[in-house]
């Protein structure tokens, strides 16, 4: 990000009756604020992740970033609590 920016990250989770929780995030982003010309970035991702076991769970997710150079992402993970 830099010394020269502003950013705002938000994430809100919503959990299902059957545990699954239901993801959207957004983050929006300024470089050079104080330059003569500001470069602005911004991220809207949404995931959905889902139990397998009591401590094992999976998940997926997709998200958009715009700004100079735009591009999206599909990702998935497992996460393994102990």
């Amino acid at each position: 990000m830099g010394a020269d920016a502003e950013d705002l990250f938000a994430r809100f989770e919503y959990l299902t009756t059957g545990d699954s929780r239901i993801g959207v995030e957004t983050d929006i982003e300024r470089r050079g604020v104080h330059a003569a010309s500001i470069e602005n970035r911004t991220w809207l991702g949404l995931d959905l992740t889902y139990p397998l076991y009591e401590t094992l769970n999976i998940g997926m997710g997709y998200g958009f970033e715009n700004g100079d150079e735009s591009s999206s992402t599909i990702w998935s993970r497992m996460e393994w609590d102990f």
